[in-house]
């Protein structure tokens, strides 16, 4: 297939996401190809460590939301948005924490309203949305237990995707929350698995140099 280029990344050439499918869409269907690539680059700035940039990318997905096509891409863009809020929601206090708070849960609620006509796709992702609004509220076994209900779901019904950002989210979790960096880079890893199984190569890359970064620190 021949490469597709953002002028200001590289993130396209390598993702793993972009097909011979996608190609075609580009030429059929730009809007399609519009809200990939910001779902695409929202979901590297978010793994990246970037969640600002990644709401900003998430807004992008906005004018589109309420469409009733594409429901897998209105999944991911809520999915990236919900989960940049409660991740600077993890960094910020007061009233700017609130409303991060507050952003985030609508964006769950509107996966659960997709869920009630596209369980499949949405319940799992879904699931680990309410461990992060656990953890936030420091109920760290009640969350934990909703991480690995998201993950075996995800398993079970072959979403790997979701395998791969449940793992992340709770690895995350492990090391911003509990400080428990073996344990995080343990989930990390998994979710690195995931996206290559997947086919999300730049994912996989950029969480394999975070546990890089974890490991220099440690040493």
């Amino acid at each position: 297939m021949r490469k597709l280029h953002d002028p200001n990344s590289d993130l396209l050439d390598h993702s793993g996401i972009l097909d011979d499918k996608l190609e075609y869409s580009i030429a059929n269907n730009k809007i399609y190809c519009l809200r990939l690539i910001s779902c695409v680059k929202a979901f590297l700035a978010l793994i990246g460590g970037d969640p600002k940039r990644a709401l900003m990318e998430a807004d992008q997905l906005a004018p589109w939301t309420e469409r009733k096509d594409g429901i897998i891409y209105d999944r991911f863009g809520f999915t990236v948005e919900a989960t940049a809020c409660f991740r600077l929601a993890r960094t910020t206090k007061g009233s700017e924490r609130k409303n991060y708070i507050r952003r985030g849960k609508s964006r769950v609620a509107l996966i659960k309203k997709l869920a009630a006509s596209n369980p499949y796709q949405c319940l799992a992702i879904s699931s680990a949305l309410d461990a992060e609004i656990l953890a936030l509220k420091k109920r760290h076994s009640l969350a934990y237990d909703k991480y690995q209900h998201a993950i075996a779901l995800a398993d079970r019904i072959g979403c790997i995707y979701e395998v791969g950002t449940t793992n992340e989210m709770l690895g995350r979790h492990y090391i911003d929350d509990l400080k428990n960096r073996t344990l995080g880079k343990d989930h990390l890893g998994a979710a690195a698995r995931a996206y290559t199984q997947y086919g999300a190569h730049a994912y996989a890359t950029v969480i394999h140099k975070l546990i890089e970064k974890l490991d220099r620190e440690s040493s």
